[in-house]
């Protein structure tokens, strides 16, 4: 199940546990994205 599926399902169903699944989702995918920035600017520097 992605965001966007978890998304509908919450506009849909007014669930707050969905939308707690969809935040954990949103804030993994961004510390992920941090994380490779961070990797990529390290690289850099070096």
């Amino acid at each position: 199940m992605n965001k966007r599926e978890l998304w509908e399902m919450f506009a849909k169903t007014g669930d707050v546990e969905v939308y707690g699944m969809y935040l954990a989702m949103k804030e993994y995918e961004d510390i992920s994205h941090m994380a490779r920035e961070d990797d990529a600017n390290s690289r850099r520097k070096s």
